[in-house]
Order: structure tokens, then sequence, then C-alpha cells
């Protein structure tokens, strides 16, 4: 499974949890009651000329605010989440070029939101500043790095979130050398998400994910195989 069919899938599954996990304050300010739609075509239309780093998927979700903003019968927003390695010198300057093109169609509030991946992501992410002479322009969005997680494994551990699951398989597998040592760290990551006690859709997204995210040689692949078998049984 290519990497932006594994990351949209599992964000369009479990975008509520997505947003609980990374973005707590954007997840408690939405009614989750009257659901998510998903404009990735429109995403589409706005993106010419924008040049991407080592973008893995870019969602625009429509979300409605808990509590309507005054004189506003639809009180809804739009959310917009771009997961990339480590984002690079223009990632600033992308979020504010979509944020306004995004404004400007839709003439609503946008919350911009971005996911890290990469190993060697360490520049400072977050704001976007232009100006000459005191005018000018300042953008700000959230930026999350995995790495950022190296010293929290004993919270992803504990966390029921199904998103601490995937930082951990990007953390592990970093560490991992060997296939055999991949191999070992893909059926902990399974081990552990067949102990959780989750939806069966956001265990087939998880499982698809792992899958794509650690590849093995296929005789590996059928021990794995062969010890899910004994598992579930």
């Amino acid at each position: 499974m290519p990497a932006d069919n594994a990351w949209k899938d599992i964000l369009e599954r479990n975008f509520q949890d997505f947003l609980a996990f990374f973005f707590p304050a954007a997840h408690t300010a939405i009614d989750w009651s009257l659901g998510v739609e998903f404009l990735d075509k429109e995403l589409e239309a706005i993106s010419p000329g924008l040049k991407a780093g080592r973008r893995v998927v870019d969602k625009l979700a429509k979300v409605f605010l808990r509590r309507p903003v005054r004189g506003r019968a639809e009180a809804w927003f739009l959310i917009h989440v771009e997961v990339e390695g480590r984002g690079g010198p223009t990632l600033d300057e992308r979020m504010h070029v979509y944020d306004y093109r995004i404004f400007d169609r839709h003439r609503r509030q946008v919350v911009s939101l971005a996911v890290l991946t990469g190993a060697g992501a360490r520049a400072r992410h977050g704001v976007y500043e232009r100006g000459l002479f005191g005018y000018g322009t300042r953008f700000a969005f959230r930026a999350v790095k995995l790495s950022e997680y190296r010293d929290r494994r004993e919270e992803l551990e504990r966390s029921r979130n199904p998103f601490a699951l995937v930082v951990l398989a990007h953390l592990e597998k970093r560490v991992a050398r060997t296939d055999r040592e991949r191999q070992a760290v893909k059926w902990r990551l399974y081990r552990r998400l067949l102990a959780r006690n989750l939806r069966r859709r956001g265990i087939i997204a998880l499982f698809r994910f792992v899958e794509w995210l650690i590849e093995l040689p296929e005789d590996l692949e059928k021990e794995i195989d062969s010890k899910i078998a004994a598992l579930r049984k």
C-alpha cells in the first residue's frame, strides 16, 4: 500500500482520534455528532503551483463547532492537515498559502495542522512571517514531530488512542536494523493492537498502516500470520 493511501485511510477512519491525540484543543471544540465531511477534491483544486516537500498526504475536513458562533446558524469551520517527512524550508510558507486559499474559497475559519514523521525533522515549524517597514503578515499553525514522543513511551503504551500505536510504530521502526528486528517490532505492534478494545474499522485501518510501514520478506511475514492466527484462536 502506498504511503498516501495508508495515511489517508487511517485519517479518514479515525479522524476524531487523530485530533484527540495530536490536537486536543481542536477536538474538544467540535460537535462530532454532526459528522465530518472530507473535501479532498477542493484541496486538489487549490494546490497547483505549490511545491511540496516529502509530503505523505494532506486532508481538508469540514467540521462543526460545539458552540455556535453568534449570528451564524451553521457554525462550521475547516481543518487542513498535512502529513509529511521532515518538513523542509518551504513548509511554513506552503501552509500559509493553503490557509489563505482555503479561506478565500470558503470564507470560513481555517485551522492548519502539520505532522512531521521523519527522524531528521529538526527545524522549528509553525510560524510564517513576511513584512517590510513594520508591515506584513504573520501566520501560525500547529506542527507536531513524531520524534518529540521518544521520551514518552510509557504514555504511548498506556494510551487507548489508536494514534499512540501509530507513533510507536514509527519510533520502533527507526531503531530496528535487521529484518528479524523489524519482524519483532511488527509482532509487538500487532499484539498491542489486538489487545486493545477498538472498533473493527479502526483495527483494520491500523493493521493496514503497520503492514505498509514495516515491510518484511515473505517467509518472515508468514511467521507473523501464523502467530496472529494462533492468537485469535
